[in-house]
This record gives C-alpha cells, structure tokens and sequence, in this order.
C-alpha cells in the first residue's frame, strides 16, 4: 500500500457520500458544517497499518449521528413551518410522523453500507489467510487479541480496504493436528468473527461490547447457552440490517454453539451454519458483486410473501453466451442469425432467449414475438405476432420510430399495404391514411391472394421493418406445433437476401416435426444457424435460485438446493414451482424473532412429489382460493393468450379483484403495452385445464361460449370475438340438441369460416365451415333452404 494512503486514512474519516471535509487538528477530527464533532484517539491506536478497528467504527458512529440530528433538526423546523400554515393544521391534526430510519437512507447508519461490506471483506479476508497457512489459534490467545483495538484497516482512496490483524504472529500461533481440536477452534473463530461483523455493521444497542460479548460466549461456561445464545441473536441484531447480513451473522453465532444446544434451542430447522471462514468470505464477496440482489431486503420486507420471478435466470452460461453471440454477429456485421433452443417442456428455453431482450434494447432494436399453442390457428400466430409489434409501438408513442416505419413500409410494400391491413390492423394504425388498390394491382380478389403473394408481402414488411439503426429480434416459441404452411413462410423470410440486422429465434421441443427438416434446408442456403440444446440445469443454478429468492448466502442453503434438486430432477420450471409450494405449505417460515429463514431438511426430503410437473402445478392450483380457481379455469379455455375483456365477459364476478393474485402468484402475466395476458409457461396452462374434471369440460366450455356471445352487444364486437365464441361452442356440440339453436351455431361456424377466409386461413376455415355443415338437420335443403345453399 502507498504511504499516501495510509496518512490519508489514518488522519482522517474517509467521504462516502457525505457531503463534509476531514480535517486533522491534534489527532482530533472536525467536520465542516457539522458542530465540531471531535473524536479523541488513543496513542495506541494508531499503527503503520493503518487505523483501528474501534476508531473506524468510533468516527463512524460520531458522523452519522450527528448526521441524524442535523437531518432530524431540519425535519422539525420544517414541520413547525408546516404546522403554522392553516391547510396543515386543518388536513393534518391527528397525523404525527417520523422522519425515517432505514438503512437504505444516507444519512443514516446505514447508508455506508458498501464501505463497511468492503471492511467486513477485509477483515474476514485477513483471518482466512492466517487459517489457510494451516494455523489455528489458540482460544485464549485470539479472545484477547482478536478484538477492535488490534484490527487495523488501511483504506485507499479509490475505496479498497486492506485489513491486518496486529500481533497475532508465529509466537502465538498453535499447531493442531486433531481433527476435534481444529473442528473446536474454527467454531470459536467463527463466533468471534460473528461478534466483529456485529460491531461493523450495527447492533441493535448502541452500548454494545464486542469484548464483553465474546468473554460471555467462551467464559462462564455453567450458565446455560439456551437461554445465552439464543437471547443474544435476537436482541443484539439491528432490525433494519439487509436480511442476508442478518441470515449471515445469526449463523455465524450458531456456528459457534454445539449441536446439543442447538437442538435445545430448536433451530436445527434454521438454515445450515458456517463450517470455515472461506464461506463466510465467499459470501461477503457475493453481496458486494450483487448489492441490488442481496442487500436490498430487511426483515421488514418479507411481509410474510416470497414470490420467485417468472423472468428469473440461473445458470446456462455456455448457453447464454452462443445466443448472446449471434446477436452481436447481427448487430456488427448485418448478417441475419437463426437461433434455436431445443429441449423438453419446462427446462428454460425461451427464458433463455428473453435475456436478449436487455442488449437488443440497449442496441435501439425490438423484438417481435409469437407462441403457437393448441388453441391457435398455426397461419395466425406470424400476423398476430407482427400485429402486437405494431400496437406496441403505436401505443408507447415512439413519435419518430412511428415516421419511418411508416415510409419505409409505404416505399417498401406499395399497394400490398391494403391485403397486409386485412390480417394486420394495427398496421393501418401506423400508417393511417393511405391510397391502395389491391384489387387492381393483384388483379385477383383480396381473400383469394395466393400462398407465394403472401410470403412476398411479408418479406416486403420484414426488410421495412429492420435497420441497422433498429436491428430486431423475431422470437417465434415452439416451432414444434407449427404447420408446413406456416414453416415454409419462414424459412423464406429467414433465407431472404434483403433482410438485415434481424436476429430469428426459436424454440422448441425434441418431437417429430418439420422443424429439422426446416433447418437443415436453411443452413444449405448459407445462412447460418446457432442450434442449442438445454436439458436440466446444474445444482449450483437451483442453490442461486433459492439464495436470491430467500436473500440467504449461497453457503446456508446448499442442503435445501440439493434436495430441491434431487427431488425435481433440476427441471428448472419444477423446481421454481416446488420451492414456492414449500413456502405455501409452510415448510419454508420466516422467525420474526431470530430474523432468520427456517425449515426442517428433513421434512422436505419426506414430501411426496409428483413425477409430472403438471400434476404438481394441479396440485398447487388447487390450494388457491376457489374464486382464483374458478379464474384460473375460466382463462385455461381461452387459450394461452386471451384479452382482458373477453376474460371478463367470460366470468361471472368483477375479474380486477381477482387477477393480481393470480399473476403474484407466478400463474399469468400481463403482456406490457396491452390489455392482454398469457400463461407464465404453456405446462401452466395445461395444470390450469387439467383442474377441470374431464366429465365437465364440454359443459364448461359451453358455458364460456354462451357468456361470451350474450355480453357481445354488437356485430362489430361479436367479429372480434367470434373465435373463441365458435371454438369453445365447438367442443360442446353434443350438448346442443336443439336443431333450433344448432342452426344458430351453424351459423356462427359460417361467420368464423369467413373470417378465416379473408386472412387466407384455408384450412382454418374449411374447419368451420366442415362443423357448420354437420349441424345442419336432414331435411336442410326443404326446411332451410336459403342457408343451406
């Protein structure tokens, strides 16, 4: 370390945002703007090493106390100016409030926080390398000397933090070769480590001893530890330390109690403790490389809730950096890039591919995106998908994006505008007012256009839409349930020579499809195809899943991530879905008292699991309120992507009271921009659909359709909606006797055969038109002659 640094360090308090100036004046220290706060040091407290431990944390102390006042003396005079104005004193008689403590905020003891994580490192770091020398030492020795007074810290301008632990050298160190001996000492070692972190980050009381504290650990041994031990982890740790800090220091104090008494004490259910000090090492260096992860949660967050991300990602960095690859070979060189996942339901893929949407925004792109699902027409899914694209874009006001996308598609496509706003209307929305004549130009009718005009249309579109100035994502899921139509659609638009800084993606599953013929195809074209292929993620992935969630260090939740694993067989959908059930089952409890996540290993192990994650999800969703299951049912028949309205003309009670417990719940999610929702997963889904019982499902679907149609007020909004009236009647067919209201269904099919018509979904609408003939009665042609012609 420079000499410069350590003058400045040890004369001086160290700005960590606080906006006034050290000054040394007779190893005194003074604050400017502050009211002269002074420190006296003791000779012996100073060393070439640095400054000590218990004078970093006295001026510590000194300055955000003094901070508190100052900041406490405003808020007073400001309530005094409020309380003297006549609206305060009408509008806030019977309100008192506090300014807040928290350690989130700056001026507060905790607002340093990072500083004293980069000393605890220091320090910790220090008595790491003393124990990996092969020493250990003695109790008494380190009782006595490994205290505040004999921990120096040299602190650099730049914010690093160098820890040395005085006088603790070769005189004092004691050779152990017995394993029990070694075990004992590290356990002491832990406890007094536990006692330091204390004093760094914050008790609870402020007359807190670190000495007297680990004199009444290792001395008196005939007072009972029960009572000891226990007292002092619930009442020395500050409240509003960050949980992990909290998980961290709690397990250091139970590593340094011996098994008996932690069965007495009942916290062998607690999260695992400390066997070295590199753990706890390990676990202070993660916190500082990911504070908005683990330090931003305090015990007073849990708020008796732990929901885990439907976006979060955990593991699969070969993966990632591949997909990640293909996008920067799109964004450098203008070369599009097909990228696929491939892999069983539930193992990640397309969590994997949304981590592009972060780079590609920052890059000026977008994503365009799409789902083929059971329910869905596969020729519908690419409209719908470049539909939303444009509603989104309409809807946010990109003013200028707005501009150029509407002449680059005018350049581009022509008069093919108006066949393209057939299948597209928000299209017409970007554009607006716009002369074509598609009837004209094709010289054909507008529902009739061929196959091959289309792919031509939509490659038209796609060079419109992509720049390098706006370089976009075509995310297209599960490419295994789309049709041949729909495939050589875009294989054409993929290989096609004019479409630049467009990144394709897709997913899908290890089944017999055209999906490989397709890719093959494409790669014999000389475009080039990035295929990869997840299976379960490793248990380290499952151990950060439940250590972000729970906010506890990595070290203590290794049993529970590798029996988590185990028992989902590192199926990452299964394992999220599992680790929430057990915090719904209360396996998985928060201590108010200790402060502290507890669980029995044991009982875990013992919970029967089924082998299907739909079962599992079914499971889950039947503990849920009936109302939420009666939602969850409702949704499952509308398709794996449905509109807020028809949801609500779906069901029979107010749908705004019930939808946010089921999208906190990790069930739905709302699509951003829309008034659209989707299934988290598509096995989701299904566990939803699988809750109704397999003799009412034809009933229920009738049901929805009914609702549906009679809440339709007009033409207009029963065109909108004539899908999902016709597919769900459709289910239901045997249950309609009446030839009366056969007719009227006939009808129907009739209107979404049509429909299906004009976006030149043939086969769709064959589908339609095949049911509407069915329904007919025998003597159709003398009875109902008109519609039957």
């Amino acid at each position: 370390m420079k000499s410069s640094s350590t003058t400045n360090h040890t004369n001086g308090y160290h700005d960590n945002g606080v906006s006034a100036q050290a000054k040394k004046q007779n190893d005194d220290i003074s604050f400017t703007g502050l009211d002269k706060i002074h420190i006296q040091d003791s000779p012996n407290e100073y060393d070439s090493k640095g400054i000590s431990l218990a004078t970093w944390l006295r001026r510590k102390r000194a300055v955000t106390e003094a901070l508190i006042n100052i900041s406490c003396s405003n808020w007073h005079l400001v309530a005094a100016e409020d309380a003297s104005s006549k609206e305060y004193s009408q509008n806030h008689q019977h309100q008192q409030e506090e300014p807040p403590q928290t350690w989130q905020n700056q001026h507060q003891p905790g607002g340093d926080l990072e500083e004293r994580l980069r000393v605890a490192i220091s320090i910790t770091k220090a008595l790491d390398e003393v124990i990996r020398n092969g020493t250990v030492c003695s109790e008494g020795y380190l009782s006595s000397h490994f205290s505040l007074e004999n921990i120096f810290l040299d602190i650099s301008d730049d914010g690093y933090c160098e820890a040395t632990l005085n006088r603790v050298d070769a005189g004092h160190i004691v050779l152990s070769l017995e394993t029990s001996t070694n075990e004992l000492e590290m356990k002491n070692q832990l406890g007094y480590l536990g006692h330091i972190l204390i004093a760094i980050f914050g008790a609870a009381n402020s007359n807190y001893d670190t000495g007297m504290m680990i004199e009444q650990e290792t001395v008196n041994e005939d007072q009972p530890k029960k009572k000891r031990g226990k007292q002092n982890r619930r009442t020395i740790l500050d409240s509003s330390l960050p949980l992990y800090l909290t998980c961290l220091i709690s397990s250091l104090l139970i590593s340094n109690t011996k098994a008996d008494d932690l069965r007495e004490e009942e916290t062998a259910v607690s999260c695992q403790y400390y066997e070295s000090v590199k753990q706890v090492l390990q676990d202070l260096q993660i916190a500082a490389q990911k504070p908005e992860v683990y330090l931003k949660r305090t015990s007073h967050d849990i708020n008796q809730c732990l929901r885990v991300p439907r976006d979060s990602f955990y593991g699969r960095t070969s993966e990632l950096a591949l997909a990640m690859h293909s996008l920067d070979t799109v964004l450098k060189f203008g070369q599009p890039v097909l990228c696929t996942v491939s892999g069983d339901a539930g193992t990640g893929k397309t969590t994997l591919l949304d981590q592009i949407k972060g780079p590609l925004k920052e890059a000026g792109g977008f994503m365009i995106r799409g789902k083929f699902d059971k329910a869905t027409p596969p020729n519908t899914v690419i409209f719908s998908a470049i539909n939303s694209f444009f509603g989104e874009i309409v809807k946010d006001g990109y003013t200028e994006l707005q501009a150029e996308l509407k002449l680059c598609i005018t350049k581009s496509v022509g008069y093919g505008i108006g066949v393209l706003m057939s299948v597209i209307p928000n299209l017409q929305t970007l554009v607006g007012e716009y002369e074509y004549n598609s009837i004209e130009e094709y010289n054909i009718e507008e529902t009739a256009i061929s196959h091959q005009r289309w792919k031509v249309l939509l490659c038209r579109l796609m060079n419109a839409i992509t720049d390098k100035s706006r370089p976009l994502a075509f995310f297209i899921d599960d490419l295994h349930r789309c049709d041949e139509v729909t495939l050589d659609i875009i294989q054409m638009i993929v290989m096609d020579p004019d479409i630049r800084y467009c990144l394709f993606l897709g997913t899908y599953r290890p089944v017999k499809s055209g999906v490989t013929k397709m890719l093959d195809s494409i790669k014999s074209h000389g475009v080039r195809v990035v295929s990869i292929k997840v299976s379960c993620i490793e248990k380290e992935a499952v151990n950060s899943l439940i250590s972000e969630n729970l906010c506890i260090p990595p070290s203590l939740c290794q049993s529970i991530s590798s029996t988590v694993h185990s028992k989902t067989g590192g199926f990452i959908l299964f394992a999220a879905n599992f680790f929430q059930s057990l915090y719904e089952e209360g396996m998985i409890r928060f201590n108010l008292n200790t402060r502290n996540w507890e669980y029995n290993i044991n009982d875990i192990k013992q919970r029967k699991l089924p082998a299907d994650i739909v079962q599992h999800l079914s499971e889950r969703m039947a503990r849920v309120p009936k109302n939420i299951q009666s939602l969850l049912k409702t949704a499952a028949c509308l398709g794996f992507e449905f509109d807020a309205n028809l949801l609500q003309m779906a069901i029979s009670v107010p749908m705004l009271k019930l939808v946010p417990y089921a999208t906190e719940s990790g069930f739905l999610r709302e699509i951003p921009s829309s008034n659209k929702f989707v299934w988290a997963h598509d096995q989701i889904h299904l566990a939803a659909y699988e809750l109704i019982p397999l003799n009412k499902r034809s009933s229920s679907h009738l049901l929805i359709a009914t609702r549906i149609y009679m809440n339709t007020s007009s033409d207009e909004t029963l065109s909108r909606v004539i899908f999902d009236v016709v597919n769900n009647m459709n289910v239901a067919l045997h249950l309609i006797t009446s030839q009366a209201q056969r007719n009227d269904v006939a009808r129907l099919n009739r209107e979404a055969g049509r429909k299906a018509v004009a976006s030149s979904s043939f086969r769709t609408a064959a589908a339609y038109y095949i049911v509407g003939v069915r329904l007919l009665a025998g003597d159709c042609w003398t009875s109902n002659y008109e519609f039957t012609l």
